[in-house]
């Protein structure tokens, strides 16, 4: 299982392998084996041109030095067919050497990616009108249904998943390859927040901790 995440990180599992998350809230320039560009949850909302995130993952991945370098292909919510424009879009002007991630929006009714996308993206925090921290049971039964039913081979994506939905997901043992999350920056329990003085939000030196709880409740670690 490979797990992105924006800080730096000492694996708490030989079981695990981690690369980094980059994205426009969240940019990044430290050397890493293994990228993940991502136009993330606040600049998509306020917009991005395609040229300017195309420049923003050509140069993280410069600076990274990264042997793989893994990135989520332009997007629109929740509509696949204008996704699928965006696509090839920024097909046109991405690096051949990039894996391209292709975000499967409504993937639980319709399902068309293009054949080109060498990763299959599947949202996992807000699908469509359904919120996954308030509905985790709807979005991971997508989600397994999806795993369960696919015939093709490309590996699988989990977009930003919320902790519950990703928890049901990985206890239906239905395999996937990867994640990405920042939602371990944020404390999971009172003790976490204790520890800081009162504050939910990470502090520096704290990063490997809260992920490693956060890891905990999703199931895919042991607690010490």
């Amino acid at each position: 299982m490979i797990v992105f995440v924006p800080d730096p990180i000492l694996s708490p599992s030989p079981a695990l392998r981690f690369g980094l998350l980059a994205t426009l809230s969240f940019p990044t320039s430290r050397r890493t084996d293994l990228l993940m560009v991502d136009v993330g949850k606040r600049a998509a909302q306020l917009g991005v041109s395609i040229h300017d995130y195309y420049r923003f993952a050509w140069r993280t991945a410069a600076r990274t030095g990264a042997a793989e370098v893994r990135v989520v292909f332009p997007d629109a919510f929740c509509n696949p067919q204008r996704t699928r424009e965006l696509f090839y879009r920024f097909l046109r002007v991405a690096s051949r050497h990039w894996l391209k991630i292709y975000v499967a929006h409504n993937f639980w009714e319709t399902y068309d990616p293009p054949p080109e996308a060498d990763i299959i993206g599947l949202p996992a925090r807000q699908q469509c009108d359904v919120s996954c921290s308030r509905s985790p049971e709807t979005c991971a039964a997508r989600i397994i249904n999806f795993l369960a039913s696919r015939v093709e081979k490309r590996p699988v994506h989990l977009l930003g998943p919320a902790l519950r939905t990703l928890r049901l997901v990985l206890a239906s043992r239905q395999p996937f390859g990867s994640f990405d999350t920042i939602a371990y920056r944020r404390a999971v329990d009172s003790e976490l927040k204790e520890m800081q003085g009162g504050k939910w939000n990470v502090g520096k030196g704290m990063e490997t901790l809260f992920l490693r709880r956060w890891l905990e409740r999703a199931g895919l670690l042991e607690k010490d």
